[in-house]
């Protein structure tokens, strides 16, 4: 115990050796570590997953080169279901929509849902039926987004209804199709 106790004293004795200008200056470090690490965790997590999306696009495109290479029709055709989503993520897809619709404040009253298989083309169609009401403003995002996030996805109708021109809440009635891959 008095060995600990010496070697306390010995590192407070070096402590006081570094004046008030030492000291200050560790408290100056300590202080920027200290503020510093709540700004710079955030961004090494997101550098992160930067790069791992960026090492799965480096693979998509390895991928998709070796079938640029080959020209023939049926490779065109293999590329365009190699983009469509299986039909098993279906659900991921509609989770998809309902959380953009969330996200942009939107009240669904009933969605439709109908899939419809085709095995002459080995895709599936999933026609989305949904009644939206809000801002004219967060329909418009609320689709750009879902365009921009589901590629397979098209637009069949958009319509809009206002009871009165000057109500901020109007009524909208979008379907979707969202073609899928089949699943042998």
């Amino acid at each position: 115990m008095g060995e600990v106790v010496s070697g306390l004293k010995s590192q407070y004795k070096r402590f006081y050796q570094l004046g008030w200008q030492g000291i200050l200056g560790l408290a100056i470090l300590v202080g920027a570590i200290v503020l510093g690490l709540p700004v710079l965790l955030p961004a090494i997590l997101h550098l992160q997953q930067l790069e791992q999306d960026f090492a799965q696009l480096q693979a998509a495109v390895k991928q998709h080169a070796t079938l640029a290479d080959d020209r023939s029709p049926q490779a065109a055709l293999n590329s365009f279901y190699e983009f469509l989503p299986p039909e098993k993520k279906a659900n991921q897809q509609i989770a998809v929509i309902l959380n953009a619709a969330d996200a942009y404040s939107l009240q669904l009253d009933q969605v439709e849902y109908v899939l419809k298989r085709d095995s002459t083309l080995g895709l599936s169609r999933y026609l989305i039926t949904m009644p939206l009401r809000g801002r004219y403003t967060d329909i418009r995002y609320f689709v750009i987004e879902l365009m921009n996030r589901m590629p397979s996805a098209a637009v069949n109708e958009l319509s809009f209804r206002r009871e009165d021109i000057k109500a901020e809440q109007i009524e909208a009635r979008l379907r979707l199709t969202v073609y899928l891959r089949r699943q042998p």
